[in-house]
């Protein structure tokens, strides 16, 4: 993990594994730690660009406020396990080296009941794929739910999809292949999330209250978001009850720090890279965007930072994500409308109103008798209170109805769910109306159809080098060769014959991702530059994150 040791202005301060960039320290312990500051904690910008070289320094100021007081003993001492993790590329000793790994595998070897390391190891290896030397997010899903102690531990059935969004935040290579370390790293993370989430669950219902993930985010991680992103964020990660409570499970708890950290770290190093500091701000032209945000690898990034940005002669005034406050106006068809070709982002939106809304008609498609009997289907899972279905309600009927359930014959995820509402939620608060639900299953519909046109065996897959082909023949984008290998390494599967393959599902959260991002991309620069297109895009770190964490 990267050590983002300053506090700033913008990003705030965190050093916890939750979250490396984060807010201000903890008010209940400001004067003990300004009693003990250290310099690299307490730097300014200037100073956060020279060379950190004290950590040993600095780890040893950990260990004796950690001797002090139990609360900072809990705390510091995950904060001195992170410190050590990023040990080689920042100078400590090998004797702290040493110390530090030896107190991580007795950690890791405590929580999941292991004997030994080198047991550890062949559990890692008993799974991992000799050809690729590592293992894949279907290896690390079964991981998490198959191996009894880990199993037992956390007692979540984790997604298919937050498990290659956990492998994609520590795959530093970019092959969507996790190695030893990478998973060790991972399962420190998820201990210390385990172990967060735990303090607020108090009755162990595996749910903690919407309004407490606020004090998480901000008290805890130790980010600096403003009242709209917590908002967005709440919404997006949170169930809304019946009876007016908003509570968030254990694996949305870990998909949103996940996403969160990633996010952040790859926005900062983005802004110290273009500002040769830190300004809150950032320039990205719509190729670069959508490598950063449907890579969801901040380590991987780094070839965004090689990459020549125009210069930035001004910061725009800050406001709103435009393209989300749009969204409330007119139907999903009728944006997509509006959108005629462009040399930046292809022709997207007029293949979507010619060959899909057009042509298209979902109750037809699941063969129900009318449009009433589909509605009447869809009313009997909404909720009267709320006035329509949230992402649990919706990957129920995927899953259940037997025309739906029959039509796709695939086990639609949670997590899928949620960025599909998402994407047509237009209202931005958490709920699907039926007039959003009949163009989700129109566009479900459509994408179904493409791909069982190259699914031929129909096996449930296609190979992954057709997918340059549907994206740029089928859907219309104008991608680069750099932006299409990001997708093919994110949303496809590495076989043992050399072949990559793409399941239906993955297929879906790609043209999802991929419609939504360019959507927004593309009304942000509209908006900015009157109208005109330009292909870039001005960006605060809090419109960015209100962008990229509705999703």
């Amino acid at each position: 993990f990267p050590l983002l040791l300053q506090s700033s202005n913008f990003f705030g301060f965190g050093i916890g594994p939750g979250g490396q960039a984060g807010q201000q320290p903890f008010d209940r312990h400001a004067a003990e730690r300004q009693k003990h500051a250290s310099p690299l904690a307490a730097g300014s910008v200037t100073e956060a660009r020279q060379p950190i070289v004290q950590v040993s320094q600095l780890a040893a100021q950990l260990r004796l406020l950690a001797s002090r007081e139990a609360e900072l003993a809990r705390r510091f001492g995950q904060l001195f396990l992170v410190f050590v993790a990023a040990a080689g590329v920042r100078g400590i000793g090998e004797a702290e080296q040493a110390a530090a790994a030896e107190a991580q595998a007795a950690r890791r070897l405590r929580s999941f009941q292991f004997n030994s390391e080198d047991e550890f190891i062949g559990m890692f290896q008993h799974y991992a794929s000799q050809s690729l030397g590592g293992i894949q997010a279907e290896e690390l899903c079964r991981i998490l739910n198959e191996h009894p102690s880990i199993r037992n531990y956390y007692r979540v059935t984790w997604s298919l999809e937050l498990c290659k969004i956990m492998l994609a935040m520590l795959d530093r290579s970019r092959d969507g292949v996790m190695q030893y370390a990478e998973f060790r790293e991972l399962l420190t993370c998820l201990l210390y999330w385990h172990r967060t989430f735990q303090e607020y669950d108090r009755d162990r219902s595996g749910f903690i209250e919407a309004n407490e993930l606020h004090n998480i985010i901000s008290s805890r991680f130790l980010y600096r978001l403003s009242a709209k992103s917590m908002t967005m964020l709440l919404k997006r990660y949170s169930k809304a009850m019946d009876d007016g409570r908003c509570l968030v499970a254990f694996d949305d708890f870990v998909t949103l720090s996940v996403r969160l950290r990633t996010y952040t770290e790859a926005f900062r190093a983005r802004d110290r890279m273009q500002h040769n500091g830190e300004t809150g701000t950032c320039q990205f032209s719509y190729d670069d965007f959508l490598q950063c945000t449907m890579s969801l690898c901040e380590r991987g990034l780094a070839i965004l930072y090689n990459a020549s940005a125009p210069e930035v002669t001004e910061i725009m005034k800050k406001f709103l994500f435009h393209a989300l406050a749009s969204q409330a106006h007119g139907s999903y068809k009728q944006r997509m409308g509006s959108y005629q070709n462009s040399q930046y982002y292809g022709s997207y939106g007029q293949h979507m109103v010619q060959n899909v809304y057009s042509r298209i008609n979902p109750w037809q498609s699941f063969q129900f008798r009318s449009e009433n009997e589909f509605m009447s289907m869809f009313h009997h899972y909404s909720s009267p209170s709320l006035g329509g279905i949230q992402a649990h309600e919706l990957c129920r009927i995927l899953n259940e109805h037997p025309s739906i359930r029959n039509y796709y014959r695939i086990t639609w995820s949670l997590e899928l769910c949620r960025v599909m509402l998402a994407m047509m939620d237009r209202s931005r608060d958490g709920i699907m109306q039926y007039d959003e639900f009949s163009e989700l299953l129109t566009c479900l519909v459509y994408w179904h159809r493409t791909f069982q046109d190259f699914d031929r065996n129909r096996s449930g897959y296609i190979e992954a080098h057709e997918l340059h082909n549907i994206i740029t023949n089928h859907f219309h984008y104008m991608l680069s060769p750099q932006a299409m290998t990001v997708l093919l390494k994110r949303y496809s599967r590495a076989m043992n014959d050399g072949r990559c393959l793409l399941a239906f599902d993955d297929f879906v959260n790609l043209s999802v991702r991929l419609r939504a991002y360019t959507e927004s991309f593309r009304a942000r620069d509209q908006y900015q530059h009157n109208g005109s297109e330009t292909g870039t895009c001005q960006f605060t770190y809090d419109d960015f994150l209100q962008c990229t964490m509705s999703l």
